[in-house]
């Protein structure tokens, strides 16, 4: 039986990584396999998974406020993410799923630090581009490139989530260099062709890249829930594909 654990900071939501991760675990359920979802807020819906909070409301209010007067939004939650770290060791997963770990509620170089460490295979989903940036998760809202060769600075979003009264994106987007670029086991998935290629050109662009496209969904008819349903359960067998290619 196979066992994958999925970290993201909303579990049961209506966004798209959250429903994306449902109908995952909906699949790796219902084909005998085991799912555990680690998040700050929420719990998962689907019957058979398990849930795994990160932290409580306090540390993510701390994380919150320091990430408002400094700028250091994913360098907090110390205690929070190693208590994670711990959890992972007990539930001894076959692989670590990576969506949104913006949100208050994680301390990327900890947590980086232990899955490289540990030798488990990570996948890691690019809902946005915050993981690639020193603040923002959409850079282009500001025709703004400096993130790709990690040089951001004079950020003009420190306005926008997750806001700061500080432009700190230098610091952030090396911390973020240094905790990631070198990491052995780490998968991406791009959602669209377009966002793979821009990441071959980033400084993330050394990890091994598949696309599995979100098309389908991005530029389908919200209000027809059917044709929604159908686009997620295209993505996550594409997903459980690609887990038994790495495990």
């Amino acid at each position: 039986m196979v066992k994958i654990l999925h970290i993201n900071n909303i579990a049961g939501g209506k966004d798209e990584a959250s429903r994306l991760i449902e109908f995952i675990a909906s699949a790796l359920v219902s084909g005998g396999d085991s799912c555990v979802v680690a998040s700050a807020y929420g719990n998962s819906g689907t019957n058979g998974v398990g849930n795994l909070h990160v932290g409580n409301s306090f540390d993510h209010s701390i994380h919150k406020w320091i990430t408002k007067l400094t700028d250091a939004h994913g360098f907090q939650s110390v205690r929070a993410t190693g208590v994670l770290t711990d959890r992972i060791v007990e539930i001894k997963p076959n692989l670590v799923h990576l969506h949104n770990l913006h949100g208050y509620y994680i301390h990327l170089p900890l947590l980086a630090d232990f899955l490289n460490r540990s030798h488990l295979p990570v996948v890691l989903t690019l809902h946005d581009y915050w993981l690639l940036t020193g603040h923002c998760l959409n850079p282009f809202a500001a025709n703004c490139d400096k993130f790709l060769d990690g040089k951001c600075g004079n950020c003009p979003q420190t306005g926008t989530y997750p806001s700061s009264w500080r432009d700190n994106s230098r610091r952030s987007v090396k911390a973020k260099v240094k905790a990631l670029r070198d990491m052995d086991n780490l998968f991406i998935v791009a959602n669209s062709q377009e966002q793979a290629d821009m990441v071959h050109k980033s400084w993330l662009g050394s990890h091994p890249i598949f696309v599995i496209s979100h098309d389908n969904y991005a530029n389908g008819d919200k209000n027809d829930n059917f044709a929604e349903d159908e686009a997620f359960k295209k993505m996550a067998e594409a997903y459980l594909e690609l887990y038994k290619n790495l495990i």
